[in-house]
């Protein structure tokens, strides 16, 4: 990673010189150019490349240029610093992150496992940018539109990566302010929303959306304490990004069937795992459930029913739910967080501290437990703010009584820190990466005695 200036406006903030006289870094960030950025894909020896695959993250910055406009050029400039401060401190020291244009960041994701890796580190990475900042005393908030490109080796042609991730930024950009979209070569001409909703619901009616499981590992005793349920969804032999399936789900309303898919999947997985020898009053599953969920008055009668059906204790599920199910909720929203509580089933407040009022839903919403967002762990070796961050959500969580699950655990330094820092909970690709039923059954009959885990 390229060192920032301390002072950029500073004299001594030139930009060093490549090549036959042409500019590698930028003046402002001292990263790489896009010149630069070309010239690291150029010289790489893909026989070194033996390891996983690689990604290349495109990010657009919104609403720069009312910030250029209102405060100014310097305010606008203080601003790129500040996000290229954040991206820089949340990847790791074998990512490149570069500038290209005025507005464009793009970020080399290197030994990446999966595709489906590279998409929770590119959401990371929107989440930072999108964190209030002050400028000149002035608090902005800014988004960034993301495109993501994915190869499962360096053979072939790197550059044409670049071209695949900012050809699903332009994508994201028309899609509207914020949007995320992953470059699929089956995909790049035409996908039109009306083919891709009637595709959507083809597969609902056929339930071809399948949850994989994530470990959830206990620190205290190092065992496998429960699982998180994420959705996959299989087609013509490959998988489909969720960052394809989930927002038109949620835009064209079938996430209620999807949500009520997964639901009676996760409860019939853990009656499975019963029925393979498992106590399963000794671990639990999470479902993830968007906003507009909480929404619907079937979802109390969905829940209940499943456990009912599978006979299945309401304490081994766990419903994650972000803060913007809270944003202008109804009183069926606070109906369904109740009625489900008081049910049994816990209540999980995922991405903790990356939004701007969490605090006072907690005081009408009382969760039963908080997840770390995974921008903060991955930050927390470096000297920023992420360790007291950390701290002090831990401290809220124990002062509230609820437990903590750190997501993102990647290294085993991270999970001694966390360890050493009173966390109870984590997950992560260092401990496993989402597993398919079956898979996620072996894992928790191997790891499920106290002690049994040794990463």
């Amino acid at each position: 990673m390229s060192s920032f200036p301390d002072n950029p406006f500073e004299d001594d903030a030139i930009p060093r010189t490549g090549p036959g006289g042409s500019s590698e870094i930028d003046a402002l960030t001292g990263l790489p150019n896009r010149n630069g950025f070309l010239g690291a894909l150029a010289h790489v020896d893909p026989r070194q490349e033996d390891g996983d695959g690689f990604a290349i993250v495109a990010l657009d910055i919104d609403q720069l240029r009312l910030i250029n406009e209102s405060l100014g050029q310097v305010a606008g400039d203080r601003a790129l610093l500040s996000i290229a401060a954040d991206l820089g401190q949340a990847l790791t020291p074998n990512d490149v992150l570069a500038r290209l244009d005025g507005d464009e960041f793009v970020v080399w994701l290197r030994d990446v496992p999966d595709v489906a890796f590279a998409e929770a580190v590119a959401q990371r990475l929107q989440r930072i940018v999108s964190r209030p900042r002050e400028v000149q005393g002035t608090e902005v908030i800014l988004s960034t539109a993301c495109g993501l490109a994915y190869a499962d080796s360096f053979d072939g042609y790197p550059r044409e990566v670049l071209k695949d991730a900012e050809t699903a930024l332009y994508r994201a950009k028309n899609l509207g302010r914020g949007r995320m979209v992953t470059f699929e070569q089956q995909h790049s001409r035409s996908f039109r929303r009306p083919e891709r909703e009637a595709e959507l619901l083809r597969a609902l009616n056929a339930e071809s959306f399948k949850l994989h499981y994530q470990p959830i590992i206990s620190l205290e005793n190092d065992r496998v304490a429960g699982f998180e349920s994420l959705a996959r969804w299989e087609k013509d032999g490959q998988l489909v990004s969720p960052a394809l399936f989930i927002p038109l789900a949620e835009e064209s309303g079938a996430i209620i069937r999807l949500g009520q898919q997964m639901v009676n999947q996760a409860v019939k997985t853990l009656a499975d795992w019963r029925a393979a020898g498992i106590d399963i009053n000794k671990t639990y599953v999470t479902v993830n459930a968007a906003a507009r969920q909480f929404q619907d008055d079937r979802l109390y009668k969905v829940v209940a029913s499943a456990l009912m059906e599978h006979n299945v204790s309401p304490s081994c599920l766990a419903i994650e739910l972000t803060e913007s199910a809270f944003i202008g909720s109804s009183k069926l929203v606070e109906e369904n967080f109740k009625g489900l509580q008081d049910l049994g089933v816990r209540m999980l407040l995922d991405d903790f501290g990356t939004g701007y009022s969490s605090l006072s839903y907690l005081a009408r919403f009382p969760v039963d437990g908080l997840k770390i967002d995974r921008s903060f762990v991955n930050a927390i070796e470096s000297q920023g703010v992420s360790g007291p961050i950390v701290l002090m959500v831990l401290g809220l969580a124990r002062n509230l009584g609820i437990p903590v699950v750190a997501e993102g655990i990647e290294t085993e330094s991270q999970r001694q820190k966390l360890k050493g820092l009173g966390c109870e909970y984590a997950q992560g690709y260092y401990f496993a990466k989402p597993l398919p039923g079956d898979d996620a059954l072996a894992y928790l009959k191997k790891y499920f005695e106290p002690g049994s885990l040794r990463p």
